[in-house]
């Protein structure tokens, strides 16, 4: 869902500031995936990754799924598709 956020940083900042210690937050995206309704496009899993560093969060738990076939490097070299989920607690 953070594809669909103008600003993806300032959303995490705010679920940071109204998360209490024991909030486990759910969050999906992906990589290299443009459409309509995507106005934000992230390339590579250290873009989301920084982002959530950087919003006081942490990520406790991953499901990342490439492009059938390729590795998440692949995908990342070769603009391929990749689904995220996460689960994300406050630092």
């Amino acid at each position: 869902m953070l594809e669909h956020v103008e600003e993806p940083g300032l959303f995490l900042r705010k679920i940071a500031e109204l998360s209490g210690p024991d909030t486990y937050i759910y969050v999906t995206t992906c990589l290299n995936a443009p459409a309509i309704d995507h106005i934000f496009l992230f390339g590579k899993l250290s873009e989301v990754e920084e982002l959530t560093r950087e919003s006081g969060l942490v990520i406790a738990d991953q499901c990342v799924t490439p492009y059938t076939g390729k590795s998440i490097e692949e995908c990342e070299a070769e603009r391929l598709p990749v689904n995220v989920a996460y689960v994300m607690r406050k630092q």
